[in-house]
């Protein structure tokens, strides 16, 4: 019943804990105890898991399930689990033999690098005898442990904690509990994580387990703080209140503050955004990414205007903004090109959302983020670059091949599988809005912006499909066209502030969309009559990165489709239903599927539309509360 579906739970510095709900590790991600250490990209996983026992009067009984090599599943408690919740953290379930209930918790304190796990037994049971061995590795995020004589197996004991320093140069993990230590060292080896054995990976690993933690259940509830040690809370500070008080406290803050979420979306959006260091940075996915500043600009929109979340937007903007001026001051409009522009249209959308909701910017962020989108524009026009250039049709076209310019980024032994040069459609979308955008305040951009969108409606334009070209003067000739039918023509009609296309033209868009790329949960990146289609997105880094832009769904990409059947469609309640049923139930079932209350980043293009990649994406989930917002002010605007 619970099989393959995930749970995670963030710290809000960058550190993670995540899992199964099955409770069998099926990625090398999958930790108790995994911390930011300094930069995003500096993840160690300290904790992997535990083996977990309790004993009563009717026998001993494992509370845990381990995957190891040759797929032996040892022990096996997925059939004693009776239940599981997300609310208000990762809750489980687990019946006994004799009829008693196992009821354990792990949830991760806000702004603690720090994982909670406690148990507590339900029923008539006398006698209750609770074990856990906790199992280290001291790694980084993505690399494997494998057994070896250095691994520090003996803890020192500083005021009730006990601390293991495993290798030189990795944090030291903190454990303080209610129950009592008994040193017991030694290893768990070939633990096998099948994600990993799919993506073509090393997937077994070995776990160092210095000993057991004992408690009775029958006298008092079991709880454990695994701590990353001088990160954030040091074990001194930790060991002014006894375990139980400390936990209880932690409890009662973070239940108030994920009640204080409206929905479940709101609670997930919350977990992208962190504090690193002094900035606000936005994660753009869990497990495998850190920050990305393309998803970034993308996903703010939904994880942060579309909930209110003005001020995490400002911060996210002007870090943005310093970067882009650093790029911008070496000679440079960043690398790629798009991530400026994607910069001006979330600046944009920022500024109109201040508007909308009434208040009133600080005069000094709205000069900088306008200084920035200016600088952009006015280095295409002038070429102060080499990468790219603004031709006499004034479009903008893509000079280096080999490099990834678009969103459409996957290489393949340092080559491209889907090369961007020349004019691509997403690039002219996004070119245009930002002209447009910065007509707004510039009236000299209008000349140029108007210029830019006659040669787009005409040039792009592909009587043979009824549809757009996917890029114009491709490669290294004028003239040539590629006509493969992809989603990135959406951005002319969709997911940016401006259309581009009148309605008759973007309403055969759409159908053409719709019948070779929608799917369920997203659109195909490619014509599934192709040659170079591939509907499975599985296997080895080859197989995989050939197909991540060759016809695998991309569930973000939804916002964009359905925002543009929005604006060329008649909207009336008949037509809002067909938007909920069709485009948006799909998504909230997914919400219960792979990562819990998330959306994955990419699905197989065939059916049955296998989740993959990313289970919690910030781009899926951005433009999923991106356009359900504007479907509810749509629904409202109807109902009055």
């Amino acid at each position: 019943m619970f099989k393959d579906l995930e749970w995670l739970e963030t710290d809000g510095l960058g550190g993670f804990a995540s899992g199964r709900v099955d409770g069998v590790r099926s990625r090398r991600y999958h930790a108790l105890l995994l911390p930011a250490t300094g930069s995003l990209s500096e993840r160690f996983v300290l904790v992997n898991g535990f083996e977990a026992w309790v004993s009563t009067d009717k026998g001993r009984y494992p509370l845990s399930s381990q995957k190891y090599s040759q797929d032996v599943v040892s022990p096996d408690t997925r059939g004693s689990m009776k239940d599981f919740t997300l609310e208000p953290w990762p809750t489980w379930q687990i019946r006994l033999p004799d009829g008693s209930i196992v009821v354990q918790e792990i949830f991760v304190p806000k702004g603690i690098t720090g994982t909670v796990v406690s148990r507590r037994i339900e029923g008539k049971t006398k006698r209750a005898v609770l074990e856990i061995r906790p199992l280290f590795s001291g790694r980084d995020i993505h690399s494997l442990h494998k057994k070896n004589k250095k691994f520090r197996m003996r803890p020192k004991t500083i005021k009730g904690c006990l601390k293991w320093t495993p290798y030189k140069g990795v944090p030291s993990t903190v454990v303080y509990s209610n129950g009592k230590y008994r040193h017991k060292p030694q290893w768990y080896l070939d633990f096998k994580y099948d994600e990993e054995h799919k993506r073509g990976l090393e997937f077994e690993e070995d776990l160092a387990a210095p000993g057991v933690l004992q408690w009775d259940l029958s006298k008092e509830e079991a709880v454990a703080v695994f701590l990353a040690d001088n990160l954030t809370l040091s074990s001194k500070e930790m060991v002014r209140k006894p375990a139980l008080d400390l936990v209880k406290n932690w409890r009662e803050v973070e239940q108030k503050r994920r009640t204080a979420f409206s929905s479940i979306m709101e609670r997930s959006a919350d977990c992208f955004l962190v504090k690193n260091g002094e900035e606000k940075s936005l994660i753009a996915g869990y497990p495998l990414f850190a920050e990305k500043e393309r998803d970034t600009f993308i996903a703010m929109r939904g994880i942060c205007l579309s909930l209110g979340n003005l001020d995490d937007a400002q911060s996210l903007l002007l870090k943005g903004a310093e970067k882009l001026s650093k790029d911008l001051s070496s000679g440079r409009n960043g690398n790629p090109l798009d991530i400026s522009l994607w910069f001006i249209v979330a600046a944009y959308e920022f500024l109109v959302a201040y508007d909308v909701n009434n208040r009133t910017i600080d005069s000094a962020v709205r000069e900088r983020l306008l200084e920035i989108g200016q600088r952009v524009l006015r280095n295409c026009l002038e070429g102060e670059h080499r990468g790219f250039q603004v031709e006499a049709d004034g479009l903008l076209r893509l000079n280096e091949n080999g490099q990834s310019l678009t969103w459409m980024d996957a290489m393949i032994g340092g080559m491209l599988v889907t090369p961007r040069v020349g004019k691509p459609v997403e690039i002219q979308a996004l070119w245009l809005n930002a002209l447009k955008i910065g007509s707004l305040t510039d009236d000299s951009l209008e000349v140029h912006f108007q210029k830019g969108l006659k040669s787009f409606q005409t040039k792009f334009w592909n009587k043979a499909t009824a549809c757009l070209y996917d890029v114009i003067d491709t490669g290294g000739s004028r003239g040539e066209v590629d006509g493969r039918i992809r989603p990135n023509q959406l951005f002319a009609i969709g997911g940016l502030p401006f259309p581009l296309l009148k309605k008759e033209k973007a309403l055969k868009v759409l159908g053409v969309i719709e019948q070779k790329l929608l799917t369920p949960l997203g659109l195909r990146s490619l014509d599934p009559e192709d040659l170079n289609y591939r509907g499975f997105c599985r296997g080895g880094v080859w197989e995989r990165g050939g197909a991540y832009h060759q016809g695998t769904v991309w569930p973000w990409l939804m916002g964009s489709y359905v925002e543009g059947w929005m604006r060329y469609h008649e909207m009336h309640k008949e037509n809002l239903q067909v938007i909920k049923q069709r485009f948006m139930e799909p998504f909230f079932e997914h919400l219960q599927r792979g990562g819990i209350g998330h959306i994955s980043e990419i699905v197989d293009g065939n059916p049955p539309h296998q989740l993959r990649g990313c289970p919690f994406q910030a781009v899926s989930l951005g433009e999923f509360l991106r356009i359900s917002k504007k479907i509810e002010e749509m629904e409202r605007s109807i109902l009055e």
